[in-house]
């Protein structure tokens, strides 16, 4: 699911985000808890879509991921300034989307601006990255260190909604769109013609992972959208949301299976991007109850 709203006060390691803490993005299963994305000033300073923190259902904080403080430690430690990557107060890592892995006790972070981010759960050391090797971040050798070699199917660009398959492979929905916010006169990166929803397996010992799945339907949905997997189904069809299809004036939903049949399409006009349609998951409505 996607939430966009305003906690008034909220605690995180003793720092308190105050009325300028925003919730954004998805609300994903955790470890423990659910996942957040958050927007706040900590000791004075302003994180933009750069800090996770898991939640209990009463709303405390279970553990908490500063990007832009893991990311920057790293870097300095191999060497590398950090300060021209990680840039408090812009939009540098626009993080939409996270899950846990409990295959390894990980977590896979998706920062639309650059790549798909695998982090040890109770560390936050960074295992490996997963994006386009043509934008400003693969020209830090300490980042490319952690890159991972792809022996076949395209790299994420731009992407959302990562989850984890009945499987236990990695699951995106492949946008497409190059970076918005990279600094000046740095490479923004590719653009794809059309958006992909794909599966990869990865062995993240040896930093190596291959697409294993795909499907393209000559739809291009630059931002937002998503795909997820019927859990439930022993099928395990999925779910695709176009969010901003046809220049980002239609929503287009579909429903195929694992051998690319499509099983149903839905479209619905959004006039405005993003309004009608954000993502979109399966509800199992015989587990619905009503009183």
């Amino acid at each position: 699911m996607s939430l966009y709203g305003k906690a008034d006060v909220l605690h995180i390691n003793g720092t308190v985000m105050g009325s300028d803490a925003y919730f954004h993005h998805n609300i994903d299963f955790g470890k423990q808890g659910m996942l957040i994305e958050l927007d706040g000033t900590t000791d004075g300073t302003l994180k933009i879509e750069s800090f996770l923190s898991e939640i209990d259902g009463a709303g405390n904080v279970i553990k908490e991921w500063d990007l832009g403080k893991i990311f920057s430690e790293y870097m300095v430690q191999e060497g590398d300034d950090p300060s021209n990557f990680v840039r408090n107060g812009v939009d540098w890592f626009h993080m939409n989307a996270a899950t846990y892995d409990p295959a390894d006790d990980t977590l896979l972070i998706s920062s639309r601006e650059n790549f798909v981010v695998k982090l040890d759960y109770n560390t936050g050391k960074i295992i490996w990255l997963l994006g386009d090797e043509t934008k400003h971040w693969y020209s830090y050798p300490s980042l490319q260190k952690l890159a991972l070699s792809l022996s076949s199917g395209q790299v994420p660009i731009g992407q959302h909604a990562v989850s984890i398959t009945k499987e236990g492979k990695l699951m995106l929905f492949n946008n497409g769109r190059r970076s918005f916010n990279h600094p000046s006169g740095t490479p923004a990166g590719i653009d794809l013609a059309t958006s992909q929803a794909a599966i990869f397996d990865i062995d993240s010992q040896n930093r190596t992972g291959q697409m294993i799945w795909s499907f393209d339907d000559g739809i291009y949905s630059d931002i937002c959208s998503s795909i997820y997997q019927d859990q439930l189904s022993t099928k395990g069809d999925f779910l695709i949301n176009y969010a901003v299809a046809d220049n980002r004036t239609r929503v287009i939903i579909q429903g195929i299976n694992k051998d690319k049949q499509k099983l149903f399409e839905f479209t619905y006009p959004s006039p405005t991007p993003c309004a009608t349609s954000w993502n979109a998951i399966q509800i199992p409505l015989e587990n619905i109850h009503f009183q």
